[in-house]
């Protein structure tokens, strides 16, 4: 299965607790034999642990990097059309719609929206 891995600063994890739960489950979920891609903000060796990374630019503004790396990657992969994409961080739920994340493009889940118990489903319908 090819694997889309979305959100975050990418792998190696020299962040925090996304990044390293991108390394942990991309390792795992290769080792299983799927093709793993993370989308990455830094620069890095084209593979880590079996994971392909994809390098793609951000606006470098506390407010705007994440969402507009995330706004980026969601666009590359579109086109390259993965089975699934894991979209992390509640931050970047205004780029759900865009991914047609709980519709028809791809089955994706999303990390980190704390508020899904109390308010009901993310943003754009990701599930938790």
């Amino acid at each position: 299965m090819r694997i889309a891995m979305l959100g975050t600063r990418g792998v190696p994890a020299n962040y925090g607790g996304f990044e390293t739960a991108v390394e942990e489950v991309g390792r795992r979920l290769v080792e299983l034999g799927h093709d793993v891609t993370v989308y990455c903000r830094g620069k890095g060796p084209d593979e880590f642990l079996g994971m392909r990374r994809v390098e793609l630019p951000a606006l470098r503004r506390r407010s705007l990097e994440t969402i507009s790396h995330t706004t980026v990657s969601v666009a590359h992969a579109l086109r390259h059309r993965p089975d699934v994409a894991l979209l992390f961080n509640a931050a970047n739920a205004p780029s759900y719609p865009c991914s047609g994340c709980g519709k028809s493009r791809w089955p994706c889940t999303s990390t980190g929206w704390s508020g899904a118990a109390a308010n009901g489903p993310a943003p754009g319908g990701a599930t938790t």
